[in-house]
């Protein structure tokens, strides 16, 4: 808990940039919960499609969580409210 209220205030203010950052992607994809090994701080990262952290280690992310955005995970009647449904996880 520390590491995120360093990185980003508080718990509350983690998740709203969360859910903000799920809002965001359109279509398949994923959004990371990532430790950066250059500044030592957590970031959340979105990919689209089949882009993933795992895939690059080149560079300096960890992942840390993984949210799953892709269309199978999902009923396609609430995938304006994923969001929603990624927040009420806490």
């Amino acid at each position: 808990m520390t590491a995120v209220n360093e990185a980003f205030g508080d718990f509350d203010t983690f998740i709203n940039l969360l859910k903000s950052t799920l809002a965001g992607v359109y279509g398949p994809g994923w959004v990371w919960l990532a430790y950066n090994k250059e500044t030592g701080g957590l970031e959340i990262v979105p990919a689209l499609n089949e882009d993933s952290l795992i895939l690059k280690p080149d560079k300096p992310l960890v992942p840390l969580l993984n949210l799953n955005f892709w269309v199978d995970s999902h009923h396609m009647s609430s995938i304006t409210e994923r969001p929603e449904n990624y927040y009420d996880m806490w």
